[in-house]
């Protein structure tokens, strides 16, 4: 287990079981053996401003052409200062979706990245991103979907037998327990999947949704809050209800954004 240091962070009542003080938990590999844990899986990038590598968290998604992933805008596009009050977006270079990465396994042994590695194709934006790129830093618009490309002539949903399936909500819906599933950084290392349980609640301005039993980290970002169907905390669902933002608040699958993306990735990936 990792040891954290939150700096002074207030205490959390953690609810997941065998959960550290950020109420996060390592979850039991081989990853492939959980419909969760199989479909999660690490983001990795270039920065083209910096000219470094980064990486996030993100999921795959049930969708018409079985080829979609979703995770927060700000993994995906960087905002460039060009002088302007609202900068300029940039996409980041060379992403690469691992489902089920384990970096705890040596280099060469294949179940590093059972699933192989799914280079994303197209990503999908709010246009809201595009008319102000300072959007992809509010809670209510960090949210996009991308289609990979076929392996082997199979969609990423073929070849993992499996996928988180999307559901939208609004301001008023909360949900009673769900579960974080993250690579994140920082202690944790980046390498390995965590998840932890928690209620939910709005936000103070109610533009996205907190996790009062669960902190995030740098890395984390993008990883799916999915809808417990169990009556106690356990790692289970399969129902994705939001994306990490950052440490404090989550993106939900709003019902004015999520479907329109969804919708534009699937009609440009089966064109």
């Amino acid at each position: 287990m990792a040891q954290v240091n939150d700096g002074g962070a207030p205490r959390l009542d953690v609810i997941t079981p065998g959960g550290d003080e950020s109420g996060q938990a390592r979850v039991a590999t081989p990853y492939g053996d959980h419909s969760i844990s199989r479909v999660a899986g690490k983001l990795f990038f270039v920065d083209p401003l910096q000219n470094k590598d980064g990486y996030c968290s993100a999921s795959v998604i049930t969708s018409q052409s079985r080829r979609l992933i979703v995770t927060a805008a700000h993994c995906l596009a960087i905002i460039e200062n060009d002088g302007s009050e609202r900068g300029r977006l940039v996409w980041v270079e060379h992403p690469m979706f691992v489902p089920a990465y384990d970096a705890t396994r040596p280099a060469t042994d294949e179940q590093r990245a059972p699933y192989g590695l799914w280079p994303i194709r197209r990503t999908f934006a709010a246009q809201a991103i595009e008319d102000d790129p300072t959007n992809i830093l509010k809670t209510d618009w960090d949210l996009v979907v991308a289609d990979t490309y076929d392996q082997l002539g199979q969609p990423i949903e073929g070849v993992l037998g499996d996928a988180l399936v999307p559901r939208t909500s609004t301001a008023d819906d909360l949900f009673p327990l769900v579960n974080l599933v993250a690579y994140p950084g920082g202690a944790y290392g980046g390498g390995s999947q965590y998840w932890c349980a928690s209620t939910t609640q709005n936000n103070f301005s109610g533009t996205g949704l907190q996790l009062p039993n669960c902190r995030s980290y740098f890395g984390s970002s993008g990883g799916s809050v999915v809808l417990n169907d169990q009556p106690v905390p356990a790692f289970a669902g399969r129902e994705v209800v939001a994306v990490v933002h950052n440490g404090a608040t989550y993106t939900r699958l709003w019902t004015y954004l999520y479907p329109g993306l969804a919708s534009a990735a699937d009609a440009d990936t089966l064109r």
